[in-house]
């Protein structure tokens, strides 16, 4: 989720790094398949230092944990979502539930420990239409759904780009009068802060909606949008605002899989990062920049580096199919 020692107090946020460009909008200022999901919660007592909360959105469930400066989880929760599957091509969630209500739940199981800040990670990619209080209004759809499929031929590189212009195209044209188009962060951090912001990486996942330096009217006018109805974009670690109803920070948060590298170090070359959630995804870290067929490689935290590897059903979600 996030590096409990990365943030010690509010005046601290700004240091951990500067975006190199920030767009403003108008937004500033569980059951799965075939088993049971269950919520949960768990505390363990500690003296009243700072703590820092991590809110992910996941697949099959939003999970938060809440960690003292020593980087030790304190308290835990854990709320289900459904995910939906109506077709072997489709794969949603009900956007309200799972990216807006679900990290609202988490937060009001944990409030108790006051955190000095709170951040939010999730899965890429998804996407929902919003109306003008930023509740969503279309489906969230997912990474794989067939309503993002981009045409590749064999030797592509990989991952393709284009999903998410994909999704956005097809949500424009269920909702062309949405007030915003945004994935599920950004959904989420609007819900606890007012403010639908996304990080820098998040935001390159959408290539060629987001183009580097900002979002493309060209890109996004080519699949039915507009610059003024997709999120801010901001740096990972950057205060956001305030927490509603407590006086903790709202720090942008990033990609799941990125957060994992921080915490778990798979930084030498040869090592080997295996994710086992809803999906599996195994990364080798490499200390150059390779192309295999096949495989994905994306760049690596530290600099220089790049992790090749990819996704496999063979995952969490998958196991519960099995069960």
């Amino acid at each position: 989720l996030i590096d409990p020692r990365v943030i010690h107090h509010v005046g601290q946020l700004p240091e951990l790094g500067e975006p190199r460009t920030t767009q403003r909008s108008r937004y500033q200022g569980a059951r799965s398949g075939s088993h049971e999901s269950q919520c949960w919660r768990t505390v363990t007592p500690v003296s009243r230092e700072d703590v820092t909360m991590g809110i992910d959105i996941g697949t099959t469930a939003v999970k938060a944990v809440v960690a003292d400066d020593d980087g030790r989880v304190v308290a835990r929760a854990r709320i289900p979502h459904q995910l939906r599957v109506s077709a072997p091509d489709r794969l949603e969630h009900d956007a309200d539930e799972a990216w807006r209500r679900g990290p609202l739940a988490a937060l009001d199981q944990l409030s108790p420990h006051d955190a000095a800040a709170v951040t939010v990670s999730a899965m890429v990619t998804s996407l929902t239409a919003v109306d003008s209080a930023g509740r969503p209004i279309t489906p969230g759809l997912l990474y794989g759904d067939g309503r993002g499929r981009v045409p590749t031929a064999v030797d592509d590189m990989l991952p393709p780009a284009g999903e998410t212009a994909e999704f956005l195209r097809w949500t424009a044209e269920q909702k062309p009068e949405a007030a915003g188009y945004w994935p599920a962060p950004a959904v989420a951090n609007h819900a606890l802060a007012g403010d639908a912001v996304l990080d820098f990486a998040t935001a390159f996942t959408t290539l060629p909606l987001f183009d580097g330096a900002g979002w493309s009217a060209a890109a996004c006018a080519g699949v039915g949008a507009v610059v003024e109805q997709m999120p801010r974009v901001a740096a990972t670690g950057a205060a956001a605002g305030q927490v509603r109803g407590t006086d903790a920070v709202l720090a942008v948060g990033t990609i799941d899989a990125l957060c994992e590298q921080i915490v778990a170090g798979a930084d030498q070359d040869g090592d080997v990062l295996v994710l086992c959630g809803t999906t599996l995804i195994v990364w080798t870290t490499i200390p150059e920049t390779r192309q295999v067929p096949g495989l994905w490689t994306i760049p690596h935290i530290a600099a220089g580096k790049s992790q090749i590897g990819g996704p496999s059903n063979a995952g969490g979600l998958f196991l519960g199919w099995v069960d």
